[in-house]
This record gives C-alpha cells, sequence and structure tokens, in this order.
C-alpha cells in the first residue's frame, strides 16, 4: 500500500479512503521514478482515469498532484465529475483543452476528458450515448 491520501500528495484534508492491495497506487515521487526507468516520453500516449466522485472539492489536489509529475498525460479523463451547466467553465487544466458531458437531469454522473493541446481529435457527437434511465454515459 503506498502513503499519498487518495491518489493526491499530501493533502491530509483529502478524504482518507482504504486502498485495494491489489491495485497499483503510486505517489507523485514512486510515480517520476517508474517513468524515469522505463524511459517514457511525452510522444507516447498517455492516459490518466479517475472516477473523481466530484470535481468540485478535488480539482486543486488534481492539478498539485499532476504538476508534481515529470510526465504529462496525453489524455486525463474523469468520470462522475458531478458537474452542471453552471459550472461548465470553471475546471480547465493549463496546456489541455477540454471536452465534457454533464449529467443535466440527474445528480452525479459526468465525464471530462482533457486533451494535451497538441493533440489533433475531433469528437464524434455520432457516438455520444447519454440514456438517464439506466445511468449511461459515454463521449467520444
Amino acid at each position: 500500500m503506498h502513503s499519498d491520501n487518495i491518489l493526491f500528495n499530501g493533502n491530509s484534508q483529502d478524504i482518507d479512503i482504504p486502498l485495494n492491495p491489489r491495485t497499483n497506487f503510486y505517489s507523485s515521487q514512486e510515480f517520476n521514478n517508474l517513468i524515469q526507468t522505463r524511459h517514457s516520453n511525452s510522444d507516447k500516449l498517455s492516459i490518466l482515469h479517475l472516477n473523481i466522485r466530484s470535481v468540485r472539492n478535488k480539482f486543486d489536489a488534481l492539478k498539485e498532484y499532476l504538476n508534481s509529475l515529470d510526465h504529462k498525460f496525453t489524455i486525463i479523463a474523469l468520470t462522475e465529475t458531478w458537474l452542471n451547466n453552471n459550472d461548465y467553465d470553471n475546471f480547465e487544466i493549463p496546456g489541455y483543452k477540454s471536452t465534457k458531458l454533464l449529467r443535466q437531469n440527474k445528480i452525479g454522473g459526468g465525464i471530462c476528458i482533457f486533451s494535451r493541446d497538441d493533440l489533433k481529435f475531433k469528437l464524434r457527437n455520432d457516438l455520444v450515448f447519454e440514456d438517464d434511465t439506466d445511468d449511461t454515459e459515454s463521449i467520444y
């Protein structure tokens, strides 16, 4: 088990969630060491996915954690953002473009994908799916 509170580095006000011993969680130092030993670079596709369970109270910690890393992910995907239309422009990460799917008629849900500024992509609205009856959401 690794020592960072949740995933973020050193902020004691973070909620203390027990880690699953079968899952690898890395402190920022452990992650930086892993990237250095594997000689990873920013030319390779890298994706960070977090089930954030409300980004509002964790966004500053997320940005702090990302800034502590020596690696800049190609894509950062957040699920369960719990954002609504009032929040749309309030959560941005410098150096990334954001694409958001907000849950309109329900509490919870929501997706936010941050793509590095140098990544070219096309949003496929024909593949976006949201169904409030079975809590399904997708964005492509």
